[in-house]
């Protein structure tokens, strides 16, 4: 890395927000370059300095000023915080209208159930018994068509 890269990146190495290899490649540079460790003991100084400036602390009037200031704005470009937060319910409710919707369709369309007892009765086609099943629109039943009912037992 070379010095004037180096020079950037003080601050960060200061704040450690360096990758654990430029951080190494920075120390090793302190060590040897006057001019950059003069440089890094300024931000640490400047650092400590500043830590002791208390924050500031608007005063009540100015904060109740820019209260107003926000609230008449909002209200006349039409934005208002407190009626779009009475209408939280909305997006869930809405959300759950559209689930219950989408289930009815999918109940109301749904296809035929392919069984596997349908698929080997279609194979014996050619049986009037098996026509006559399919061309009612009932399910056949397994039994009538083999004569395995109760009275053949």
């Amino acid at each position: 890395m070379n010095h004037k890269l180096i020079k950037e990146k003080l601050y960060t190495f200061l704040d450690k927000e360096l990758s654990e290899q430029e951080h190494q490649e920075i120390s090793l540079h302190i060590e040897e370059c006057n001019e950059c460790k003069d440089n890094l003991k300024l931000w640490q100084t400047t650092g400590r300095l500043l830590s002791f400036i208390p924050e500031p602390v608007p005063s009540e009037k100015i904060m109740t000023n820019v209260m107003k200031s926000v609230s008449s704005l909002s209200k006349e470009n039409g934005f208002d915080l407190g009626k779009l937060l009475q209408f939280r319910w909305l997006a869930p409710s809405l959300s759950v209208g559209v689930a219950v919707l989408f289930l009815c369709f999918a109940f109301i369309h749904k296809e035929a159930v392919i069984t596997t007892e349908n698929v080997l009765l279609a194979s014996l086609s050619s049986d009037d018994t098996m026509n006559s099943f399919f061309s009612s629109g009932e399910e056949p039943d397994i039994g009538l068509l083999f004569d395995m009912n109760e009275e053949n037992l």
